[in-house]
């Protein structure tokens, strides 16, 4: 079920994959997004991410912190759930 804030969480996780520019990651996370979501929710969050670097509003949110940390801390084992998702 696609929702709007699960819209947002994987956009933001995107973006921080795009700010620590770690490409297999980014294929991988993108290949996860095109199985879950319909195109046009792809396009969505394809779209929220170039916003995202234009102005990034969540920079400052909890939730952007969290997950940036989560990520930089435990770079393997996200390479590894969608390495075999």
């Amino acid at each position: 079920m696609i929702t709007a804030s699960n819209v947002k969480i994987d956009s933001m996780i995107l973006h921080i994959l795009h700010e620590y520019n770690f490409n297999p990651l980014i294929v991988l996370f993108n290949d996860y997004l095109r199985k879950k979501y319909s195109k046009k929710a792809f396009l969505l969050i394809r779209i929220l991410l170039k916003a995202y670097v234009i102005e990034n509003i969540y920079k400052d949110s909890i939730h952007y912190a969290f997950i940036k940390m989560y990520i930089y801390n435990n770079i393997s084992k996200v390479l590894y759930l969608y390495l075999w998702y």
